[in-house]
């Protein structure tokens, strides 16, 4: 990891602010996706039904954003792993086998997230942990983490509660992020960049910016190409 570029990064975002991370954050079309949830699943399966699709939102046929447009235009009332399931055969889901299973899994063990609500809203890690549990699945998985952002967002919206996202909570890492840590030169391994590596810089840009990893993440969402330097430099300054 190239930590003087990490610390340069990290005094740049610091300089946005949290407050104007948060304020982008709000522009997520993912949240506008769990907003329109809230108004067709009243029941506590909203949550499940949010957690869980996050667990298996890889191999997509479409960007991620037009796949939970088309999930919250789609599902209503039901039990979340039979309603997901329906919802992956109806549109020819990649991989849907492996997603089966991995509901299937979920639902065999009980997991249930409004089961434990009040804790995972206290400490979000702790639905972390125990995804990897019932999935055995390391803590640094891209989905197990997206599915903790998403948690975040459906508290945010029908709480209307913004709960602590801990320092200790990395960023997931897809194709999006490696590119942009690779622009940024974070990595000694610009061709095939480990995910660990990737997180640890973008852990040690949180702490000096003093901004959890994973509203840092919803930062870099809006980038779509270009100077990724030049991006956060115009967000400093407005």
């Amino acid at each position: 990891m190239n930590y003087s570029r990490a610390r340069h990064l990290g005094l740049l975002i610091g300089r946005i602010g949290l407050h104007r991370v948060l304020e982008i954050e709000q522009r997520d079309p993912q949240l506008y996706s769990i907003k329109l949830l809230d108004k067709t699943v009243k029941s506590p399966d909203f949550y499940d039904l949010i957690v869980f699709n996050a667990l298996i939102s890889y191999r997509l046929r479409i960007t991620g954003e037009a796949y939970w447009d088309l999930f919250a235009n789609s599902v209503k009332e039901g039990e979340a792993c039979e309603t997901i399931i329906e919802f992956l055969k109806k549109h020819r889901a990649l991989g849907i086998n492996g997603k089966i299973r991995r509901l299937m899994a979920l639902k065999g063990a009980g997991f249930r997230v409004s089961a434990n609500l009040d804790a995972y809203k206290h400490d979000p890690y702790i639905l972390l942990t125990n995804l990897s549990k019932v999935l055995n699945s390391d803590r640094t998985a891209k989905t197990l983490i997206f599915a903790v952002k998403m948690f975040y967002y459906a508290v945010m919206v029908r709480e209307k509660e913004r709960i602590r996202l801990d320092m200790k909570l990395p960023v997931p890492v897809d194709s999006r992020l490696i590119r942009i840590t690779r622009s940024l030169g974070l990595v000694s391994d610009v061709h095939r960049p480990k995910a660990m590596e990737i997180q640890r810089a973008w852990g040690v840009i949180s702490r000096i910016a003093g901004i959890p990893p994973l509203n840092i993440d919803s930062l870099l969402w809006p980038y779509k190409g270009g100077d990724i330097l030049g991006y956060l430099e115009g967000l400093a300054k407005a």
